[in-house]
């Protein structure tokens, strides 16, 4: 009875934990730098893939 109410209390502030550890990374650089990162993948993606299929499509018209 004692190990299960202790285990309960230790996953209760585990989850209080790891909110809160979310919480600091979207508050946080952590999350600028995440947006960045994706922010320079889309515009790779757009520079790549669109830019010459847009040259390919005013070519062949």
């Amino acid at each position: 009875m004692i190990n299960e109410v202790t285990s309960t209390q230790i996953n209760s502030k585990l989850k209080k934990v790891e909110k809160h550890n979310m919480l600091d990374f979207i508050d946080g650089d952590g999350f600028d730098q995440l947006l960045s990162f994706i922010l320079k993948g889309l515009f790779y993606g757009v520079i790549f893939f669109c830019i010459p299929y847009f040259i390919f499509i005013m070519f062949s018209l």
